[in-house]
């Protein structure tokens, strides 16, 4: 008998950015509240949780960013293209793919340059800023593949939210609900 529950690979798979994201961030949250209850209760304020916050809100950010590449939530500027004959706007449309594209990876490429030659210590933390320098290779390379996968195997993401209960469309306070009953 075939499963027919929901394929949680797959789910992961196509959100592995934005759940990677979510959880950088929440860790991101628990340094800085760490940080102000140090520094609030306790008057010995640490000199980490800020660093790593910096460091894991810049991963968060470019792993966000590949996500709404993904959901094709970031702002496109397309009204001359709208009023393009549809051979001319296809032709605009690759031009712009590949334009992208290449700057993808004139950024990757420079930012493992300056990650390879980065010896720069992040003074709180055991790590050097090449971790930082380290974003934009690493957003280049999966900025590429989700691109990639939509333009050409037409790839249909699983979006984690398509799971989740949909909201009621009305919520009834308590005045409406006593009152449907009256």
């Amino acid at each position: 008998m075939k499963n027919q529950g929901i394929p949680w690979l797959k789910v992961v798979f196509d959100n592995a950015e934005e759940i990677l994201a979510t959880v950088l961030l929440v860790i991101t949250l628990l340094a800085i509240a760490l940080q102000i209850t140090a520094r609030s209760a306790f008057n010995a304020p640490l000199v980490w949780p800020e660093m790593l916050a910096q460091f894991l809100f810049l991963w968060a950010s470019v792993l966000g960013t590949v996500g709404a590449i993904k959901r094709f939530e970031l702002i496109r500027i397309d009204s001359l293209l709208l009023w393009a004959p549809r051979p001319v706007r296809a032709v605009l449309e690759w031009i712009g793919w590949v334009s992208i594209c290449a700057l993808l990876v004139v950024l990757g490429f420079k930012g493992w340059q300056l990650a390879m030659r980065t010896t720069t210590l992040a003074t709180p933390l055991p790590i050097t800023w090449a971790w930082g320098y380290a974003a934009a290779p690493a957003f280049s390379i999966c900025a590429l593949l989700r691109l990639c996968q939509m333009k050409f195997f037409d790839y249909r993401f699983m979006l984690v939210e398509s799971f989740l209960p949909d909201p009621p469309a009305v919520v009834l306070t308590t005045d409406q609900e006593q009152g449907d009953n009256a």
